[in-house]
């Protein structure tokens, strides 16, 4: 026989492979990867994607079979590459993972189906899976890649921190507005019985209107960010830093209102200053923590993505104006033309940058 020559096949790497493992490290995502290729060839791919060092190690059907369950959570914190693990022997790694937090797990082979139904969020390709794990998958991706599981995870984390932004938004204006009132009766209980409630029904509808009807729509729109933006860490008390968020708005509202009460004592439209001052103080401090609650990891690039709510808020700011400004709208409404009052409104308003939660 004469030697004519050697041909060599290798399945290349699929292009931002390695680029998408690292930002999903940037954004506290652990990457494994499970292989049933060769051990020499599945080591230098995982090395070659930058998902585990050159000579790190790994864990077989073999090693994976011989360990108790107290070894096999041991190894399993720093390992990120298994080979050639049978169908159940998946399942139970994706079972122990489980255990230390959420797995999205993908995969394409018809297989790996127990360790796909298992897992939290069972992903597969819409091109090369088996019709049986496409119907069986939580989402099949046309780009079966990992590439395009990034994208899916991007869209995944991007509509829940817009759910649980306007949750705590929402929180945060109702629990604000209502103290207000509550604290209010129950000065004027205490102290004395000419003490105005601080908005009247048209005032709360107005409040109602341009601070929170309108900067919601800017809620309406998911903005895809970077997944390196959005880590999403587990929520144990949505509420109770909203609710203190709302607190201090109704107690900014209120302190401003008596401001303008001992110091405007003698104006003779002080009921209006004093409304108009509180619902000010109210309706600038929710365009404000509307705005804040769009900052996150991603500091003034989530905000400015999101192109409605500045916006939004800058035109019920300047409705607002109008409002007090505007004689048959202020008449309308029972507000005064702000003047001083402005002075100590604006350090009030500040009290929503304070670091609370």
């Amino acid at each position: 026989f004469t030697l004519l020559g050697l041909i060599g096949l290798r399945n290349p790497v699929r292009e931002g492979e390695k680029e998408a493992i690292s930002r999903c490290r940037n954004a506290g995502i652990k990457v494994i990867m499970m292989s049933d290729d060769d051990p020499e060839f599945a080591r230098e791919l995982a090395s070659s994607i930058g998902l585990t060092p050159a000579k790190a190690g790994s864990l077989t059907e073999e090693d994976v079979s011989g360990m108790s369950s107290e070894q096999l959570e041991e190894h399993i914190a720093h390992t990120s590459l298994y080979i050639s693990l049978a169908p159940h022997t998946k399942e139970k790694v994706i079972r122990r993972l489980q255990g230390e937090g959420r797995v999205a797990y993908m995969t394409v082979k018809h297989d790996s189906l127990p360790a796909m139904k298992a897992a939290d969020l069972g992903v597969t390709s819409a091109i090369s899976g088996s019709d049986l794990l496409v119907e069986e998958s939580a989402a099949a991706l046309k780009d079966g890649g990992f590439v395009g599981f990034v994208r899916l995870l991007e869209w995944i984390r991007s509509a829940f921190l817009t759910c649980i932004s306007s949750a705590r938004w929402l929180i945060c204006c109702r629990v604000g507005e209502g103290l207000t009132m509550l604290l209010a009766l129950g000065i004027a209980a205490l102290i004395s019985e000419e003490y105005w409630a601080p908005m009247s029904l048209r005032q709360v509808i107005w409040l109602q209107l341009w601070g929170l009807m309108l900067p919601a729509l800017g809620f309406i729109q998911i903005r895809q960010l970077p997944i390196e933006y959005v880590r999403v860490e587990r929520i144990k008390l949505v509420g109770a830093d909203s609710a203190l968020k709302g607190a201090v708005m109704a107690l900014t509202a209120l302190l401003g209102g008596a401001l303008t009460m001992e110091l405007s004592r003698y104006d003779e439209m002080l009921e209006g200053r004093f409304k108009a001052t509180v619902v000010t103080i109210l309706l600038i401090s929710q365009l404000i923590f509307a705005l804040r609650s769009q900052l996150g990891g991603g500091g003034l690039g989530e905000l400015i993505s999101n192109k409605a709510l500045l916006p939004l808020a800058g035109l019920g700011l300047a409705a607002h104006i109008c409002g007090l400004y505007l004689k048959p709208i202020s008449s309308l409404l029972g507000f005064a033309p702000l003047g001083v009052e402005w002075i100590w409104i604006s350090i009030l308003c500040l009290a929503p940058f304070l670091p609370l939660g």
